[in-house]
């Protein structure tokens, strides 16, 4: 019989190689998730003449809001 150990192949901190493609994957949305959020706020920040959008904080408090916490 052969051990069940020492089938799985665990090379990820004890765990099976297909969680540290998940993990990172997962990071790595959650990455860009949050970074595109803060330059949305920025965008939205900055005046027209800058490139931004010019809008006023309560404006930018609703649409952030609105599109997630």
């Amino acid at each position: 019989m052969e051990d069940t150990n020492q089938k799985y192949d665990r090379a990820f901190l004890g765990q099976p190689k297909g969680l540290s493609t998940l993990f990172f994957t997962e990071m790595w949305e959650r990455f860009s998730y949050y970074g595109m959020r803060a330059i949305l706020l920025y965008y939205m920040y900055f005046a027209v003449s800058q490139g931004g959008l010019g809008m006023d904080q309560p404006r930018r408090l609703q649409l952030c809001r609105f599109t997630g916490r």
